[in-house]
């Protein structure tokens, strides 16, 4: 058999699989009734639910790069770019003084996302951002403890502008206290420290906080407690390391409040080593995970997702119906238009849907020096016209300022055929 002959017949056997799947999985979804506009949520059983009791499906976006900087969705690669957002703030503070640093990212952070942005948002059919954050928005390592004078300017800020936009947050503590990664986008890589006894107490403290300002706030859908815990790759904290520290995170919350829903993320290995939510006494919780099969795992392909659906999503679906746990696909992208690109994120979101689950695919939004969509890509949009990107060791700060107000001001080009693909009627074919 020719290859081609082969590779016709592959795609049509997935297609089918992934539609029969669909069909199976489809039947409770297209009886949920539509949510409330911002009704306070819960958990009840495996669902998410508003205060009459009906099913909420929560599917979105992330809004990665805006309170904790991952430079590399600003096209920042160099030998002579900052690696991550604390060596970012530590060159500017360097260069121009710790309040010309603090003014240089207020206005990037009042430009990165903006109103005009939840509206795009809400335009894609989307009801939920995810909202990536770092620890030191809200606390300085010079005061560990201590919450910062402005220390709630930019979640309020984020979670006012999702209001009025009728759209709901999840807070995604992004970047922890000593970091939960060897990775960059825990704000500071090659740290894993968090789990250490001090770091915990600080993380607590933290979401102690947080739950205390937004217990009474319906548009905080969930509490998202630490993304991506995988420690050393290959060498991730224990389960028991992992399943003590959300408990430590849990009970700090439901101090002051017991409304939120909370989300507690799985390991490289899993979410299993948790087990139900009430073999802890945890109630109003669920669990997260995210999913790049054939990025971090597998060659990019249709067959790929094809199994990874059929396999894995199938076998933890059964889990948490059984756990009756609520869940969050809280990162995912196909990104390669060889693994299906549009039409497997259209049938990754109408699984999830299907299912129960919320979902929040990465990202919105990315900047880069040539203008427009390019085909293998992670964002909802981009810029529209070339940009200049500054070098952040040698350029002014005049032209560090003009660039942070310029990702608020420029035009965009968003993934059109991403967007056709998620709100169309029907989903598009695989091909």
């Amino acid at each position: 058999m020719n290859f081609s002959l082969k590779r016709i017949r592959t795609v049509a056997a997935v297609t089918f699989f992934l539609t029969l799947s669909l069909f199976v999985w489809s039947a409770s979804a297209e009886t949920a009734p539509k949510p409330t506009a911002l009704a306070p949520l819960h958990a009840n059983g495996a669902a998410i639910v508003d205060d009459q009791g009906q099913p909420v499906i929560l599917r979105g976006c992330n809004l990665g790069n805006w309170l904790l900087n991952e430079l590399w969705m600003m096209d920042m690669k160099g030998p002579d770019d900052p690696k991550d957002h604390w060596q970012l703030e530590e060159l500017l503070q360097q260069r121009f003084g710790v309040e010309e640093k603090e003014r240089l990212f207020a206005v990037y952070r009042e430009n990165w996302i903006k109103l005009r942005d939840f509206d795009i948002i809400k335009s894609w059919g989307f009801n939920t951002v995810r909202l990536p954050f770092y620890y030191d928005l809200l606390e300085n390592d010079t005061v560990p403890g201590q919450l910062r004078p402005d220390a709630f300017k930019w979640l309020d800020r984020a979670i006012n502008m999702a209001t009025k936009a009728g759209v709901y947050v999840i807070l995604d503590l992004h970047g922890a206290p000593g970091g939960q990664s060897m990775d960059q986008c825990t704000g500071r890589g090659g740290q894993n420290k968090l789990w250490l006894t001090e770091n915990r107490k600080r993380a607590a403290f933290l979401w102690r906080a947080i739950a205390e300002r937004y217990r009474a706030n319906s548009t905080v859908a969930a509490y998202d407690l630490l993304n991506e815990p995988y420690g050393n790759h290959g060498n991730e904290p224990s389960d028991s390391m992992l399943v003590t520290t959300m408990d430590e995170l849990i009970h700090a919350i439901r101090e002051v409040d017991q409304g939120h829903l909370i989300l507690c993320a799985g390991s490289l290995r899993g979410i299993a080593m948790f087990g139900a939510p009430a073999s802890h006494a945890w109630k109003n919780v669920g669990y997260t995970e995210h999913f790049y099969p054939g990025l971090f795992g597998g060659v990019p392909a249709v067959e790929t997702h094809a199994r990874f659906i059929g396999l894995d999503l199938r076998a933890k679906m059964a889990l948490l119906q059984q756990w009756k746990a609520p869940f969050l696909a809280g990162e995912f992208n196909v990104v390669f238009d060889k693994a299906g690109g549009v039409a497997m994120m259209r049938r990754y979101y109408d699984i999830f849907a299907a299912h129960g689950w919320a979902a929040t695919m990465w990202t919105y939004k990315m900047v880069k020096h040539q203008g427009g969509r390019q085909p293998d890509n992670w964002y909802m949009l981009t810029n529209l016209d070339d940009l200049k990107i500054p070098r952040f060791r040698t350029d002014s700060k005049e032209e560090i300022e003009s660039f942070f107000r310029t990702v608020g001001t420029m035009e965009y080009a968003q993934d059109d055929e991403l967007r056709i693909a998620l709100t169309s009627r029907q989903p598009p074919a695989l091909t």
